[in-house]
């Protein structure tokens, strides 16, 4: 007795046999113009069973989801359609990698090239609490009078409450009109900032208004004192603000030494002796900063570059000859 044959028994259809098969319902479908809900049936694919973890390739079944997600009681671990990493790759980078590990955890800025100087100024202005408060008390349609204003309270606000570890910057970049291709001077940036702040700021009426000065702000006075009466030059007791103190650091180990000759008193003597009003004649003297007042905050700007003149060698006269 012969063994019956099963081969063909659960054989799926070729595809040129389902090409065909749907050809002649389309073209069914044209001559007649009619279409039946098994027309429908056969080109949807709808007949087919629905899945439950198959173990082949069934792509071309509506009813199957293995393509997307593999069956629990599958034998796949993988989609059928696409492989897994394809699929979630397709919907872009995973939002959860740019969260912050913790909200104690301050948020960067992007660099958009070279723009990491004005970053660092943002950042460092973000921190301090008093400042960061003074642009949240602003008035809104002061904010609409001036948008470098806006950007900054927007770019802060972004920094406080967002969930994702870099903020981008490119707004208020923008705003600023920076190249943000052409690397600049850090110090330089603060410099000017602060004063565009300044002048934005004195359109408000709260008490943010006067941030800038309120905590940048000091005074001091370059003092002469005759050696031979003891007095002090009348422009002794003129003060200049200041928003920083440049400090050298040649030849120092640290910011205190910095600072020691900073306000170190430096001897007016021989050809650069001092005319005495009091004495009416010139005579030895001393001259050094005094510090008038001092603002919670004090930026301190490290000259790690030194001007040096540049060297001219003179040619030799038989060259010159």
């Amino acid at each position: 007795m012969s063994r019956p044959n099963t081969r063909n028994k659960n054989k799926r259809p070729r595809a040129d046999e389902s090409e065909s098969s749907t050809a002649a319902v389309f073209k069914k479908i044209h001559t007649t113009g009619d279409i039946t809900k098994s027309d429908i049936r056969q080109l949807y694919m709808v007949w087919k069973p629905i899945c439950h973890g198959c173990h082949g390739n069934s792509k071309d079944s509506p009813n199957c989801f293995c393509g997307l997600i593999p069956a629990a009681n599958g034998v796949r671990k993988t989609g059928l359609w696409q492989k897994t990493q394809d699929i979630v790759r397709s919907f872009g980078p995973d939002p959860s990698e740019d969260l912050r590990d913790s909200a104690e955890r301050p948020a960067g800025l992007t660099n958009l090239g070279a723009t990491c100087y004005a970053n660092s100024i943002l950042q460092c202005l973000y921190m301090n609490k008093s400042f960061r408060s003074g642009i949240f008390s602003l008035e809104p349609d002061i904010l609409k009078k001036h948008p470098v204003l806006d950007q900054l309270a927007r770019l802060f606000a972004q920094l406080h409450s967002s969930k994702m570890a870099f903020i981008d910057s490119a707004p208020f970049i923008k705003t600023l009109e920076l190249d943000n291709g052409v690397q600049q001077d850090g110090h330089e940036f603060l410099t000017l900032f602060l004063s565009l702040l300044e002048q934005s700021l004195n359109h408000s009426k709260v008490s943010g208004r006067t941030i800038v000065q309120h905590l940048f702000r000091g005074s001091v006075s370059h003092m002469t004192r005759c050696l031979s009466c003891g007095k002090d030059s009348a422009a002794s007791s003129k003060m200049e603000d200041f928003y920083e103190l440049e400090l050298n650091i040649k030849g120092l180990n640290n910011l205190e030494e910095s600072l020691n000759e900073y306000f170190s008193e430096e001897a007016l003597d021989g050809d650069n002796q001092y005319f005495c009003e009091s004495c009416q004649k010139r005579v030895d003297a001393t001259r050094c900063i005094k510090l008038r007042s001092l603002p919670p905050v004090v930026n301190f700007h490290l000259k790690r570059y030194i001007f040096l003149p540049k060297v001219i060698h003179v040619p030799s006269k038989s060259l010159l000859s």
